[in-house]
């Protein structure tokens, strides 16, 4: 933008995610800062104000024959059956006239066994692709929301991200993969953003057998479900001290060997830990980066004091009122 002006950083965050989600995974042009009028980008949004039943429903639909699927009524069976109808109809055309698309539904249409028969059912195909999206729609958006919102009450930390950006681009001749490898700082901002506002409040794990505590004789038996408050545990004082305070520099490489590395797991930790870490980390970079180039991003008298008031019956760690009012400042040449 030529001009400064304020805005809702969480809706700009959530149309960047999914036109990047449906480029990447659908091969789809969703464009919705240009057309946010977008069939598929509207249809997606709807997840935004999903909780868990509604979530149930939504799954129902993609996994389930619609003969039992039908029994969830609700309108996210709609959004459902939209993606699936997106998925099939894709597939069905690729078939037809394969194309060079090398995204995320086309490397599962790929998979073949060592007869060259492909090893995913349509069904199956259609699964993995919505669960892509579940998973990765709100949350990295989030991500953005939160890492902004910190930028902008943080104009410190922010002049030195950007100026880590402005070097970095200079130095390996543009916006390439090796110049987002080579922000060590701005990686240090998302760390501290995750740790702060992780997008998952807590997680869940199965104990797979009877298990003592150490040094208690509290026995936990195997299939007992475990809660993990990843939140709190992120903002526990006795692992991070004065745990509100935004400081990218507790992830510096001798501040994280002093804590315990499951002290932080906003991806989750081992075999069963986000598959999608390394693409939404990079992700997010990209758009930061992208945006802190060019821009400077400063709070209104309407942006929320910190830290952030969070709705407290979210499914994820959302802002109480969902909206993240920002003013973006063009930067000047010699900034």
């Amino acid at each position: 933008m030529a001009e400064e002006g304020e805005v809702e950083i969480k809706d700009a965050s959530g149309r960047f995610t999914m036109d990047n989600i449906a480029a990447c995974a659908f091969g789809v042009n969703c464009n919705s800062f240009v057309d946010p009028n977008c069939q598929f980008a509207v249809t997606a949004a709807k997840l935004s104000s999903f909780n868990v039943q509604i979530l149930i429903r939504f799954l129902a639909e993609t996994f389930l024959p619609h003969s039992i699927a039908k029994w969830f009524p609700d309108y996210s069976m709609k959004v459902g059956a939209f993606f699936k109808d997106v998925v099939m109809k894709t597939m069905a055309h690729r078939e037809k006239s394969p194309s060079a698309t090398r995204d995320f539904l086309q490397l599962l249409m790929d998979t073949k066994d060592k007869d060259g028969k492909r090893i995913l059912s349509d069904s199956s195909i259609v699964t993995q692709s919505s669960l892509f999206l579940v998973a990765g729609y709100d949350t990295t958006s989030l991500l953005l929301t939160f890492a902004a919102y910190c930028l902008a009450l943080n104009q410190e930390i922010q002049q030195r991200v950007q100026q880590e950006v402005d070097e970095a681009l200079e130095r390996h001749g543009g916006l390439t993969y090796e110049a987002i490898q080579d922000m060590p700082y701005l990686d240090r901002v998302i760390s501290e953003t995750l740790r702060l506002y992780s997008p998952a409040t807590r997680l869940e794990r199965a104990c797979s057998k009877d298990y003592i505590l150490p040094g208690t004789d509290v026995l936990i038996p195997a299939g007992t479900v475990v809660v993990i408050p990843v939140l709190v545990m992120h903002r526990d004082p006795d692992h991070y001290p004065d745990p509100l305070r935004f400081d990218p520099d507790r992830f510096l490489p001798e501040e994280k060997e002093r804590r315990h590395p499951c002290v932080y797991i906003p991806f989750g930790s081992g075999p069963r830990n986000c598959i999608a870490q390394r693409f939404a980390l990079f992700e997010a970079k990209v758009a930061l980066v992208s945006l802190l180039r060019e821009l400077t991003l400063k709070p209104t008298p309407e942006t929320p004091p910190h830290p952030m008031p969070l709705d407290p019956n979210g499914f994820l760690t959302m802002p109480k009122d969902r909206k993240v009012p920002l003013l973006v400042v063009p930067r000047q040449t010699d900034d």
